[in-house]
């Protein structure tokens, strides 16, 4: 009988302490803004929405974060209105391990103004972010 209940407490344990990886996707939305410093220093600003997944290991850590996002903004120097989408990836390793984050920007305006960025940004472990690539396309 002790053995049945030891067994049976192990299989519990088992299935209650070891979770599968996981991935919780959820809507985000808010405000936007953005100077282009990369172009014309322009001042773009606007609401958001989009969806973010949020990727766990097996341990219950967050290995990643992934959005994408859509905007209308509009140029405080020229009132152009801008669509924008929005890819980012935030890859996340262990504490005390440099971190990265990436986006690509694609602002297209009613004006004719176009301008596409993508910039990777190192989180060293005492939270400094360094841009590692940095191009924009301006036209």
């Amino acid at each position: 009988m002790k053995v049945k209940l030891l067994i049976a407490g192990l299989l519990v344990s088992f299935f209650t302490f070891s979770s599968p990886a996981q991935t919780v996707v959820e809507k985000i939305g808010g405000f936007w803004e953005r100077t282009m410093y990369e172009c014309d220093s322009d001042y773009l600003s606007g609401e958001f929405t989009g969806t973010q997944a949020t990727h766990f290991n097996k341990d219950g850590y967050v290995e990643w974060v992934k959005a994408t996002v859509k905007a209308e903004v509009v140029s405080k120097r020229t009132g152009e209105v801008f669509k924008v989408s929005q890819f980012s990836r935030h890859v996340i390793n262990q504490p005390g391990e440099t971190n990265y984050f990436t986006f690509h920007q694609n602002y297209v305006g009613n004006m004719g103004t176009h301008y596409i960025i993508a910039v990777t940004f190192e989180i060293d472990p005492e939270g400094n972010w360094t841009p590692i690539k940095d191009k924009a396309k301006c036209f």
